[in-house]
């Protein structure tokens, strides 16, 4: 902050045993406590679980997410959830499916919304979230919803069987070159 009088923007006060960060995309994600939860309801408090995680973005221009999640180890007693999937509306991967096992190089398909031909860029990310390989996605029309096909390199860092990966097709603003939109693909890579 430089202003010696800033102007307050936003403001969230009483998150219950939360937290605040600041995402890469600039955007403000929360993580907090809802005692009525049918996890922490009844709980003491030094035994409640963050459960509300919420995303507050900056720009009327950012899109939405749909985010699908899984319940690890079948755990209904609280457990463990893991994001299985995220899309944004318009766009979709169809090619490979939800934990099918990839090898290099892959093909990705799918369908999204191009500009000049360019629907936006397939990122294969390792279980660290690194980017080990990337191709564009081109419509197979110029403009409009149109579907894609890219084949996509990449170096995975695990030589010895398989890793947990994701395959992301992201657009990306014509305005501004921020992403506009995402889908993200849980992997089994090899």
């Amino acid at each position: 902050i430089t202003d010696p009088s800033p102007v307050q923007l936003f403001k969230l006060q009483s998150l219950t045993k939360g937290d605040a960060k600041i995402s890469v995309y600039n955007t403000v994600m929360t993580a907090e406590v809802d005692p009525n939860s049918s996890i922490n309801k009844g709980r003491p408090d030094a035994n409640m679980t963050q459960d509300l995680f919420r995303e507050f973005k900056w720009s009327d221009g950012a899109g939405t997410l749909v985010v699908t999640m899984s319940r690890l180890e079948q755990n209904s007693n609280g457990g463990l959830w893991e994001v299985t999937s995220v899309t944004s509306p318009g766009m979709s991967i169809t090619t490979p499916q939800d934990r099918d096992r990839l090898t290099c190089p892959t093909t990705v398909q799918g369908k999204g919304n191009a500009f000049e031909g360019k629907i936006g860029k397939v990122v294969v990310l390792d279980h660290l979230y690194t980017d080990i390989g990337h191709s564009d996605a081109n419509g197979a029309t110029g403009n409009g919803s149109t579907t894609f096909s890219s084949n996509v390199s990449y170096s995975a860092s695990f030589k010895t069987g398989i890793q947990e990966g994701i395959v992301v097709l992201y657009s990306y603003s014509n305005a501004d070159g921020s992403v506009a939109g995402a889908v993200m693909v849980k992997e089994m890579l090899s």
